[in-house]
């Protein structure tokens, strides 16, 4: 079973804690906010209460068998990079930070987080793209310009194959996999006589600028 230590109870930190415990983590959850911990107490394993700025308070608490540590404390800049940098001197083998701003991020990973994270930033552009197209559903950025979209099937692409609607000569974009819409096993690599039903959701790759004109021209 996994280790997972959450710094920083706020609304982000709570909701992480609570879902990890669920897919069945050891959640060890830290703030210095009594009534944060005392209202997640009963969700993890562990809650404890302290100012993560103290080293060693911190080795008190957080073991350095744990897989990860996730430091939610965007909020406050000065904890959250001086809780960033004792992490690392503990040997800690994996430490994801919640940043505010992009000067923020670069401190964190100088001091030695693997992963930042910009929770309201990156909700806020899922939030948009779905407000400008009611089809779309989650999206996936990668190097390059690149990213992977899950997307409910426009109604101009009913009733086509994947063969007539050619996406990949119109728009460069690829087909990874369809979700039917019963539900069934999802169809990884369709091929091209697939015919294209209400209610399918595809799981499509381009470059961003592509995948941009596709949802709005909607094939």
């Amino acid at each position: 079973m996994r280790q997972i230590c959450v710094i920083g109870l706020g609304l982000f930190g709570s909701h992480l804690a609570e879902n990890l415990t669920a897919l069945g983590c050891e959640v060890l959850a830290v703030d210095k906010d009594k009534e944060k911990v005392n209202a997640i107490r009963d969700k993890v394993v562990q809650a404890v209460t302290m100012d993560v700025r103290d080293r060693k308070a911190l080795e008190s608490v957080v073991p350095k068998s744990v897989d990860a540590v996730v430091v939610s404390l965007g909020e406050s800049v000065e904890a959250s990079i001086m809780c960033t940098l004792h992490l690392k001197n503990m040997g800690i083998p994996y430490i994801v930070a919640k940043a505010i701003s992009q000067d923020h991020k670069a401190i964190l990973e100088a001091v030695g987080a693997h992963k930042v994270l910009f929770p309201e930033r990156d909700m806020a552009r899922r939030t948009a793209r779905t407000l400008l197209n009611p089809n779309f559903l989650e999206y996936l950025p990668l190097p390059g310009g690149y990213r992977v979209d899950k997307v409910e099937t426009p109604k101009s692409f009913h009733g086509k194959t994947l063969k007539d609607l050619d996406l990949r000569n119109r728009f460069g974009i690829m087909v990874l996999a369809v979700e039917p819409a019963d539900k069934g096993k999802t169809v990884f690599l369709p091929p091209a006589d697939y015919t294209v039903k209400k209610g399918d959701t595809l799981f499509v790759a381009g470059k961003s600028k592509e995948m941009d004109a596709l949802e709005k021209g909607k094939g």
